[in-house]
Order: C-alpha cells, then sequence, then structure tokens
C-alpha cells in the first residue's frame, strides 16, 4: 500500500513536529540537518526548500511553541473548578509530566543556550517564555476574582516567579539519576511549595517573589 503523498504545507508541518522532538531531546548543537532529514524520511535537498538551514529550521520550531502552550496547556486548564486547581496542574504539567510538555521547557533551555551564538535567538526564546507567562498570569487574575488566589499579590511579579522557579524544577528533576522517578507525595509537596505563596488558603506573609527571586526583573 502506497503510502498517501503529503502536500508542501503538510510536509513542512511534519518536518517542524518531528523536529521539535529532535531538537528537545539533542539540544541546538547536537542536531544536524542530515539527522532531521532521516527522521523525517526525506532528503537534505527538500529540508532546504522550506529552511535555509537549521538555525532558520530552529527559529520556526521554537515560535512553534505559542500554540503548544495554546493547544495543551490551556486544555489543561480548563474544566478545572477554581484558578488555583487549574494553575496547580499547569504547573504540575509542566514540571511532571514530560511525555506530554516535555518539549515546552526543553526548547527553552535549549533555545537560551543557542542564543549565545544565534542573532535574534533571545528575542524569540522570550517570546515563547512569556507565552507561559501570559497563561500563568491569566490565571492568577482569575483566581483573585474568584477567591482561590490572595486579592494582595502583584500578579505580573507572581506570574514570572512562579514560572521561574518551576523552569528550575523541571531542570533538576531532568538531571535526576536515570531510572529514579518521583513520588506522587514528592510532586504534590513540590507543587505545594510553589503555590503556598498565592494560595488564599494559606497564612504565609513572606514576600516569596520579591527581587531576589524574579531573575534581576
Amino acid at each position: 500500500m502506497h503510502r498517501k503523498k503529503l502536500t508542501g504545507s503538510e510536509r513542512k508541518h511534519d518536518i517542524l513536529d518531528k523536529s521539535t522532538r529532535i531538537f528537545s531531546l539533542y539540544g541546538y548543537d547536537g542536531v544536524s540537518m542530515r539527522q532531521v532529514a532521516e527522521e523525517c524520511r526525506v532528503n537534505e535537498a527538500l529540508l532546504y526548500k522550506h529552511f535555509k538551514g537549521k538555525a532558520d529550521l530552529f527559529r520556526e520550531v521554537i515560535e512553534g511553541l505559542g500554540p503548544l502552550v495554546d493547544f495543551n496547556l490551556r486544555k489543561i486548564a480548563q474544566g478545572e473548578p477554581d484558578s488555583l486547581t487549574s494553575l496547580r496542574s499547569v504547573i504540575k504539567a509542566l514540571v511532571f509530566e514530560p511525555e506530554e510538555n516535555l518539549h515546552i521547557f526543553t526548547l527553552i533551555i535549549h533555545g537560551m543556550a543557542a542564543s549565545e551564538r544565534q542573532e535574534n535567538m533571545r528575542e524569540i526564546v522570550r517570546k515563547g517564555f512569556m507565552k507561559l507567562n501570559d497563561l500563568i498570569f491569566e490565571l492568577i487574575e482569575d483566581g483573585r476574582l474568584d477567591g482561590s488566589i490572595k486579592e494582595d499579590i502583584d500578579s505580573a511579579k507572581c506570574a514570572w516567579c512562579l514560572l521561574s522557579r518551576s523552569l528550575c524544577f523541571r531542570i533538576t528533576i531532568a538531571l535526576r539519576p536515570a531510572g529514579s522517578r518521583l513520588i506522587i507525595s514528592t510532586e504534590n509537596a513540590l507543587i505545594d511549595l510553589l503555590l503556598d505563596c498565592v494560595s488564599s488558603e494559606k497564612e504565609i506573609h513572606r514576600n516569596c517573589c520579591g527581587p531576589a527571586e524574579l531573575l534581576g526583573n
């Protein structure tokens, strides 16, 4: 049986989809156009019809983070009883469920590394990061309205702080010894640590989102 021949736009979408996984696994420097061509079962010449080179391909992969955030994470946030629970589900998906959402944080990390050498890459990565930031900010704002999140917090600062901490957790978990896994109670404890400072049910008066925890923001 012959496989259906893809149109040009379908082929490009397929290449970007497979490249997202490849770059998230091996990083920018660990991937070659030949490797991408082999994974996509096309010749390199066809790749260059769609992309000027590896930098151009990686740029489009990073720009695709926005749709990933909108489709994957906003879907996760929907249907929860309140905004704090939605926020908890989104953080859990980002930090603890690598099979479904690994690409989002991992590509941001690889993009940050590549930005040291690739012109304009930093701003592209920043836009992907801000897509996440916007979602967290919206959930915090909604939570202030529905009462699940404290009213007397700075939503913008807290969003940046929570996202920054989650990114650090993601890196730490990725570096744990092969074969080890976090048990559910540990996952819950870490998420509690992240969200205690915003939950309206907690009586914590420290400023968890002070300058020292905002990456210089």
